[in-house]
């Protein structure tokens, strides 16, 4: 058998006596109180309470009773009537603090408290009259959103942060700080409710009854301990709020109350960072700072709080911002990017080949320009002109082997004799063409193929 939470729909094993998941106390059917509350037949829709409120639905239960919302029929408003259950009642100090719970509300005047109107006895229970505010709490917007962003968180922070001010400003702590009693309207207004545990500072503390009072996850070390509290208790509950809407998980957690309860005596809570990788330091600092188990090491005011998180929070956005506008700056006062053009490869073959085309042909040059000149130096020589004018006689009678036989003996008497070479070789192709002219055609192909070839295959390469 299980039992579903009545404040956040969690499942329970039939043993439990308090939420696992919201701490809030669990009815079941064998608790003589919830016999007592299902023995309310009379609060059904339509049904006129006090003799001026008119029941208009049941809106939920919990741990104190049941809330109807309700319509005043004397200025026709919706309001929410919270019926307390007997066995809370009938105690006379239990009733006492509740009574007393109406005057210190009716203290707290602040848009962001919800306000207390009125109180009824009706047949022996305690009914509480209260403006009704439409919209979900703060548990079940964590529930169904994951993780507030800081945006969002301040602006819920930020006005439960006022409303506590407002109540710690006249002598009344609140006891019971909890996302279920955090209401989140439709246009993100907030509504702090249910101050049944607030006790008036320096005060009697009619809640001192051997009973610990809160929620067992939000609860401070001096409440556990059952010791008087002041406002920085309420900061510590806030804190673990905090921890809550930024991780999505409460910080600590165990099979029962108890356990629950000697974690926030004991317990050094895991840094909100390491659950949640993207919070920013001042978030991690501020809700650490906010649930330090001494109350002299938290803030002193929910105030304080509120500046240290909107001064942290505008100093994030500067950041932000001047880093956003120096990276801005940086690009536009950069030099223009230099694009490095690698050659084209056809302009490459080009160029290449015009170079070895230029070259060949200075070599070429160079080579007659120096054959040229080193005739000219050496036909200088009588005895070398001797030889030439007798082939010439040779030659002029067709004769061109005898003009060979004169210059290849003109190179025997002068070794190294270069032009005496050239006119030999040009003697005997002569008498090569006159005598052998196919031979020597193909000779000269063969000659000329060995030469061009080279030529042929690098300018074939350069066109690749």
């Amino acid at each position: 058998m299980t039992i579903q939470c009545p404040e956040c729909g969690c499942a329970n094993t039939d043993e439990a006596r308090n939420c696992t998941d919201c701490g809030c106390l669990l009815i079941t059917d064998d608790d003589e109180d919830t016999k007592t509350d299902v023995a309310l037949p009379s609060f059904k829709k339509g049904v006129k309470v006090g003799g001026r409120y008119e029941i208009v639905s049941e809106v939920g239960k919990g741990g104190f009773g049941r809330v109807f919302r309700a319509v005043d029929l004397e200025t026709e408003e919706l309001v929410a009537l919270k019926v307390l259950k007997p066995s809370l009642t009938s105690d006379e100090q239990v009733r006492a603090r509740f009574l007393g719970e109406l005057k210190m509300s009716r203290r707290v005047v602040h848009p962001n408290i919800i306000r207390l109107t009125d109180i009824l006895e009706v047949s022996g229970l305690l009914i509480l009259v209260m403006e009704f505010v439409e919209g979900m709490s703060l548990k079940q917007m964590v529930r169904r959103q994951g993780p507030l962003d800081v945006e969002l968180a301040y602006t819920i922070i930020s006005q439960v942060c006022l409303g506590l001010d407002a109540a710690h400003r006249v002598g009344v702590v609140h006891r019971d700080v909890k996302p279920q009693n955090i209401l989140i309207t439709e246009n993100l207004g907030v509504k702090i409710v249910d101050l049944g545990l607030a006790r008036h500072l320096g005060g009697t503390s009619v809640s001192q009854t051997g009973v610990i009072m809160g929620t067992p996850d939000y609860m401070s070390p001096e409440q556990v301990r059952g010791k008087n509290v002041e406002a920085r208790s309420d900061i510590y509950s806030l804190g673990v709020v905090m921890y809550e809407m930024f991780t999505g998980k409460v910080p600590f957690s165990g099979d029962s109350s108890v356990a629950v309860l000697l974690a926030h005596l004991r317990q050094v809570p895991e840094s909100p960072m390491r659950v949640r990788s993207d919070l920013p330091p001042w978030v991690n600092y501020m809700i650490l700072k906010a649930m330090a188990k001494k109350p002299s090491q938290r803030f002193n005011k929910t105030t304080e709080l509120l500046n240290y998180f909107e001064k942290s929070m505008a100093e994030a956005k500067l950041k932000e911002k001047v880093e956003r506008r120096d990276v801005k700056h940086i690009k536009e006062k950069a030099p223009p990017e230099v694009k490095l053009r690698l050659p084209d490869r056809g302009d490459t073959k080009k160029k290449l080949r015009v170079v070895s085309t230029v070259l060949i042909a200075s070599i070429v040059v160079l080579t007659i320009v120096a054959v040229v000149a080193l005739r000219t130096h050496l036909e200088s020589s009588e005895r070398v002109q001797a030889i030439i004018s007798s082939a010439k006689e040779h030659e002029k009678q067709l004769d061109y082997y005898g003009a060979c036989e004169v210059y290849v003996e003109g190179t025997r008497e002068i070794p190294g004799s270069i032009p005496l070479y050239v006119r030999a070789a040009m003697a005997y192709v002569q008498y090569l063409s006159q005598e052998h002219p196919l031979p020597l055609v193909l000779s000269l192909l063969v000659v000329l193929g060995l030469l061009l070839a080279p030529l042929f295959l690098i300018q074939r390469k350069l066109r690749r």
